[in-house]
């Protein structure tokens, strides 16, 4: 016969909580909580967005900036670029690679859980 709705309940809570134990439990200490693919998504973010960010900043050190010699307008660019790159990617990547790991699951019939499990196809919406 069918467990009543309460210890139903109460079964798929604790197996909940056992899952969240398990994922605090795996998660890097001190950052809050990170999974390993966020951690491993950020670091490969603020690496590839620091370089790209840097070369594409680089071309605004030609512009003059009120009597700055080329070098320190150099490096200027160069560090601007690099903090926004770094940030941008990292933000992204750290929310991405997640999702290609796996890891991210919604509720069932969400387009969460079926872009997680690559099962998401495009509805058509009629007007």
């Amino acid at each position: 016969m069918d467990q009543p709705h309460g210890e139903r309940y109460g079964i798929e809570r604790r197996e909940r909580r056992r899952e969240q134990v398990d994922e605090a439990a795996e998660s890097w200490p001190g950052l809050g909580s990170i999974t390993d693919a966020q951690m491993k998504g950020s670091i490969a973010g603020i690496v590839f967005g620091a370089v790209v960010g840097a070369l594409l900043f680089l071309p605004f050190a030609l512009l003059p900036w009120g009597g700055m010699g080329v070098g320190a307008r150099t490096a200027i660019a160069a560090l601007c670029g690099a903090v926004a790159g770094g940030v941008a990617l990292a933000v992204y990547l750290g929310g991405r690679e997640p999702e290609r790991e796996g890891e991210v699951t919604g509720t069932q019939g969400t387009e969460g859980t079926e872009r997680a499990e690559g099962t998401y196809t495009r509805r058509r919406v009629r007007r």
